[in-house]
């Protein structure tokens, strides 16, 4: 069984009490650079793909930042409360670091949700 991310996200949210808001509170008061820390942790950074970084509204770039993260980054099995997180880490990954065509697929799936 699979678990679309951003209802993984949500629901992780809600296991601690915490909103989005909240969420998103914390990272600009912490003065994250949420565009150059997705940039960071891409395996190949094309212009392509910086410029369609650069191009998402800050909410939306720091939960992408957010996912990458807590469901691909750090989570390498790749499963979320039993189930298998989509798109799955092998889409999303190389390694320890998100391939161009990652991002893409985790932009479109944020668009989809948002």
């Amino acid at each position: 069984m699979r678990i679309d991310v951003y209802r993984a996200f949500l629901d992780l949210l809600k296991e601690y009490g915490i909103t989005v808001e909240d969420l998103l509170a914390a990272m600009r008061s912490e003065g994250i650079d949420v565009y150059g820390e997705i940039i960071k942790r891409i395996s190949y950074s094309s212009p392509f793909i910086k410029k369609t970084i650069y191009s998402l509204p800050w909410r939306k770039a720091a939960i992408l930042l957010f996912i990458i993260q807590t469901f691909y980054i750090v989570n390498i099995s790749g499963i979320y409360k039993g189930y298998l997180i989509d798109p799955p880490r092998e889409l999303v990954m190389d390694g320890l670091k998100v391939k161009p065509s990652g991002v893409i697929l985790l932009i479109k799936k944020l668009n989809q949700a948002m």
